[in-house]
């Protein structure tokens, strides 16, 4: 699947961000994320030699990781086999997350074994390997699958620790809980989850073993912890390490507070994108003896941090149920569960809680680790942020919630007939479910949400386009010629040249409420050219719901445009504001499986679209005048 892909519009910046941490040993570029995710695909990617740009925004304190991805593409445009060598890079970074993803697997059968039987394990091993939102990340260069594999794995070294509290196994842990650092900012978690968990599972095991000799876990759980952070700083190379807080230019609401007379400047490494946020408010820390004490964290890690919970308040639209909104859904990742995971899961969810009913005065107390690591990331992502991209970021839950729903097989040959029934019936459905729509995992919806043509209606974004059919579409447009004149609104990063699309023709946009300075040159003056045309579109998803962003621009037009124009945002980028395409919901579109999901297929008359313009108030056309 991953080989058939186009790119996506964040390992469009991952991967290249992730070479310049091994070529240049500094992590400053694209913070929003630690490194390690990043760090291995390039060092695969290298095999394909690249070449890297260091000039244009590599110069600035502070690069723009899509100004830099767009520079490393340009740099790998020269020739056929520039662009052979680009593409392949991606593809050997996404081996590195597939096998990635395949090492989860044996995890989750120990682990499930062990708990709960042979039967626990290999069905948690198979919700993993067959779950269609498992499969989609584990072909993508993102850090999702890195920080779901490690925070299970780390996970299941800590209960393993817990079990026999000696030296040797709370150095494991510690080192992989360094590592699952590395991945994620929300694997942080871990850290008071395990410390709750050990006070329970030592006070139980206390009182009912009052006879043996109290254990030493409090040291081993602090050196554990010790080792963790080490590792964290190590994966920085220990570069701004033990800073003081006051001298990190903070941006978000959680580590800023109203600026007031002589704050003095926000700090030397002030990102100019945030002078606004400086202009207002300022390092909460400064001037408070707190500032004052070292942070034993790196310096990158913790302006990512900061970086990441600043866009976490409230700065994207957000969309559900066909509905936008400026803030987040408190039940965006449940429903996004209830959609996009099979209903063969769930299935298998309602089988484990009737097991831990009947259960409950024997193990019951085994899933309660599992239910709290699977739960409160998913409680905290609905109730303490406001980014709604995509189900994705709900990714390291899954492998401690496909741990309960394995638990529906446990003592399997002496449980009733009905449950067995209900366990193989699950494992069939969740295979056809797969078998159905290979290789448009991405694009996986249930039956309940209506599948993948009408996933538009309840989720978008990296639920359904992420810009991953630019390839499919191209391969379908040479096999059908009557379709060579299509125009485009292509919501990715792939300029569609590259993979054959050419020349490549922009979608008329609604122009009634555009600003004149996000007007393209090419675009001209008169309503006649704007919105409904006659002839043939294929329109990305996200454009047709209305979402506002950017998408490629023709590369005969790269040198018509100012760089520093509004309507620009990169050198091959365009900008797209919000509701230019969504006039095509006014259509019907043709879906066509072959190409996936995430683009849609129109052709339209002139009176389909004298239709629309007469009630978007454009002037009709007639033969004659149709631009």
């Amino acid at each position: 699947m991953a080989a058939r892909q186009s790119l996506t519009i964040d390992e469009f910046a991952h991967l290249p961000a992730g070479i310049t941490y091994l070529q240049q040993l500094t992590f400053r570029l694209y913070p929003h994320n630690p490194p390690l995710p990043r760090v291995l695909p390039a060092l695969a990617a290298l095999t394909q030699q690249p070449r890297m740009f260091y000039e244009g925004s590599w110069q600035s304190p502070n690069p723009n990781h899509l100004a830099f991805a767009e520079e490393h593409l340009l740099a790998n445009t020269e020739d056929t086999a520039a662009i052979e060598r680009y593409f392949a890079s991606f593809q050997s970074g996404r081996r590195v997350i597939a096998l990635w993803s395949t090492l989860t697997i044996p995890i989750l059968f120990l682990w499930g074994s062990w708990w709960f039987g042979r039967g626990s394990g290999w069905l948690a091993a198979f919700l993993w390997a067959f779950c269609p939102n498992i499969i989609t990340a584990a072909g993508l260069v993102t850090t999702d699958i890195a920080a779901a594999s490690m925070s299970v794995t780390a996970s299941y070294l800590f209960a393993r620790w817990l079990d026999v509290p000696d030296k040797s196994r709370a150095i494991a842990a510690g080192l992989v809980l360094g590592l699952a650092l590395l991945t994620k900012f929300s694997v942080v978690l871990l850290v008071p989850m395990w410390g709750i968990w050990a006070i329970v599972y030592f006070r139980r095991r206390q009182r009912l073993t009052p006879t043996q000799p109290p254990i030493p876990w409090r040291g081993q759980l602090i050196v554990l912890y010790c080792i963790g952070l080490f590792v964290l700083n190590a994966g920085y190379l220990f570069e701004g390490s033990f800073t003081p807080l006051d001298d990190y230019a903070f941006v978000s609401h959680s580590l800023t507070r109203p600026r007031q007379p002589g704050d003095g400047p926000p700090g030397k490494d002030a990102d100019p994108k945030f002078a606004q946020v400086h202009r207002e408010r300022v390092n909460r820390f400064r001037g408070s003896p707190l500032g004052l004490i070292p942070c034993p964290l790196p310096r990158d890690y913790l302006i990512g941090f900061d970086v990441l919970k600043w866009e976490s308040e409230g700065k994207y639209e957000q969309y559900l149920r066909g509905q936008w909104q400026p803030r987040g859904y408190w039940d965006y990742y449940l429903y996004g569960l209830l959609v996009k995971w099979p209903l063969s899961t769930w299935l298998l969810l309602v089988v484990a809680a009737i097991n831990a009913w009947q259960l409950r005065r024997t193990r019951t107390h085994s899933l309660l680790p599992w239910l709290t690591l699977g739960g409160v990331p998913l409680a905290m992502l609905s109730l303490l942020q406001d980014v709604n991209l995509g189900l994705r970021y709900a990714l390291p839950a899954f492998p401690f919630l496909f741990l309960l729903a394995g638990t529906a097989a446990s003592d399997l040959t002496s449980s009733s007939r009905w449950k067995r029934i209900a366990c193989w019936a699950a494992v069939a459905w969740n295979l056809v479910a797969i078998a159905r729509i290979h290789p448009h995992e991405l694009a996986y919806f249930n039956e309940l949400a209506g599948g993948p043509a009408r996933g538009r209606f309840h989720l978008v974004d990296s639920n359904l386009d992420w810009g991953q059919d630019l390839n499919r579409l191209a391969a379908w447009v040479h096999r059908h010629p009557e379709w060579q004149n299509v125009r485009i609104a292509y919501w990715g990063p792939t300029p569609p040249e590259l993979v054959g699309l050419s020349p490549y023709r922009v979608a008329p946009r609604d122009l009634r409420q555009m600003p004149a300075a996000l007007r393209y040159p090419t675009e001209s003056d008169d309503p006649l050219t704007w919105g409904p045309q006659p002839g043939k579109f294929a329109i990305s998803v996200n454009f047709e719901r209305g979402m506002g962003f950017r998408m490629p621009c023709p590369q005969n037009l790269w040198d018509k445009f100012p760089l520093r124009s509004p309507a620009r945002v990169g050198i091959t980028m365009l900008s797209v504001p919000k509701d230019s395409y969504r006039y095509f919901q006014e259509f019907e579109p043709r879906v066509e499986p072959e190409i996936g999901y995430s683009i849609l297929l129109y052709e339209v008359s002139l009176e389909q679209a004298n239709r629309v313009r007469k009630t978007m108030g454009l002037p009709l056309l007639s033969d004659s005048t149709i631009p």
